[in-house]
């Protein structure tokens, strides 16, 4: 799934929320780890995961094979991602 916090919501926590609430959706269905692909130009969104603790595990060169596989579109499609991961444990 793609999700994203409209611009004039950013900055208000909603961002961190959204990725706690992941986390903990993924617990709840008996999953240890959560993995996201983040442009790697955005650095809003990075700080984000990093600050949520993400670390990044891969990045691909422009027009590499995340986009492919994770889908994607717009103007933007085609910027390189970065893969990031976080190991996630009850009461984490």
């Amino acid at each position: 799934a793609n999700a994203c916090v409209a611009r004039e919501a950013r900055r208000r926590g909603v961002g961190g929320a959204l990725v706690r609430a992941t986390e903990a959706l993924v617990l709840d269905m008996g999953g240890c780890d959560v993995w996201l692909h983040v442009r790697a130009d955005d650095v809003g969104a990075s700080a984000l995961y990093a600050k949520e603790g993400y670390d990044e595990v891969a990045r691909e060169r422009a027009g590499g094979v995340f986009g492919a596989l994770f889908g994607g579109g717009g103007a933007k499609s085609s910027a390189p991602r970065a893969l990031m991961r976080k190991v996630i444990k009850p009461g984490s």
